[in-house]
């Protein structure tokens, strides 16, 4: 029946079998995909408005908050003035600049709405295939956040309304990445980004102790420049070192025209061990040990894919098909639609 077409498929990815890369099963998978692929265009362009409007609505709301720097400088010191709240601000540019807003603000709140319906009726409809998939729970919580950003814009703020609305934008065009990754001419690479930067971070975990050796003596010779003011500035600063941004002229020359250093050798021997050890050495043992995987990461990712392809097309079929649906709503179509 209709209802048991993809279980041996589901049951093969829950036992982590390889089985899902054997001919047969592409073949089958392929086909499905071929019938349900203009549905999933539905679900792409209209996901798109929503990342889009999202990141209009964000972009815009900043624009506007950003063109009066007094306006700025007295929220930095007290951020709950009532002339920080977005609404306000945007009252102060004029009935045009309103508009605008409103009309992307009204096209966000009907994609988000939308959006979280999808989304609780597949959670409430299939339950077991929702709580196991990690892009339906990050879809979750990005919806979440959203909704908080949606709310905030009346309620928040800036301060506040900010942080709601980067983390949204991010978490939007991940999930963006994400939907790409389920066309079969492109969801390997996508799967390779995604499985290459966890094999970086894995490797950058254990190489930890020497960024934090690193970090904090820098951070004990140089507390008195800006990028080692503290520990934390010291981590990340450390960090972005790595990357060849060292700033040598600025943080550690011995003697400049204006200062000259008390802490000669040790700042400088540690910039020359930092050269060495991490500019050098750690960071092409990543390099290398990521490029070592590409091979292996390509032949993960077509399964990571084909895995992927059987999750949308349950997820469809979950919405379109099994009983109750969403089309039922439109008896009309219903029968083509199943067809």
């Amino acid at each position: 029946t209709l209802d048991d077409e993809m279980s041996t498929h589901s049951k093969i990815i829950s036992l982590k079998s390889g089985l899902l890369m054997h001919p047969v099963s592409q073949v089958y998978l392929a086909l499905k995909w071929n019938c349900l692929s203009k549905y999933f265009w539905v679900t792409v362009i209209q996901y798109a408005i929503y990342v889009l409007s999202l990141s209009a609505s964000t972009t815009y709301q900043t624009w506007i908050f950003g063109r009066n720097e007094t306006l700025k400088n007295n929220c930095l010191d007290n951020s709950f003035d009532k002339d920080c709240y977005f609404p306000t601000t945007l009252k102060m540019n004029g009935p045009g600049h309103e508009y605008t807003f409103y009309s992307i603000y009204g096209l966000l709140a009907v994609n988000t709405a939308w959006l979280v319906f999808r989304e609780f009726f597949q959670m409430c409809f299939n339950w077991p295939h929702w709580k196991r998939s990690k892009e339906d729970k990050m879809e979750a919580f990005l919806f979440t956040i959203n909704i908080f950003y949606l709310i905030g814009v009346f309620h928040f703020p800036m301060s506040i309304l900010k942080h709601l609305a980067a983390w949204s934008v991010f978490f939007a065009w991940i999930e963006m990445i994400l939907l790409i990754g389920r066309f079969p001419r492109v969801g390997k690479f996508v799967h390779m980004f995604f499985n290459v930067s966890k094999i970086l971070v894995k490797y950058l975990m254990v190489y930890t102790p020497a960024i934090m050796a690193f970090s904090l003596s820098f951070y004990i010779l140089l507390s008195d420049t800006d990028p080692f003011l503290n520990p934390v500035n010291a981590i990340m600063k450390t960090s972005v070192m790595l990357l060849g941004e060292l700033e040598f002229e600025g943080n550690f020359l011995w003697v400049t025209a204006d200062k000259r250093t008390l802490h000669f050798p040790s700042t400088q021997l540690l910039i020359v061990l930092f050269l060495i050890l991490g500019c050098i050495v750690i960071m092409n043992l990543l390099v290398g040990l990521a490029v070592d995987e590409i091979d292996v990461m390509r032949e993960k990712g077509r399964k990571i894919r084909l895995e992927m392809t059987v999750d949308e097309i349950i997820r469809m079929e979950d919405l379109l098909v099994k009983k109750p649906t969403l089309i039922d709503c439109i008896p009309c179509c219903q029968e083509s639609i199943i067809r």
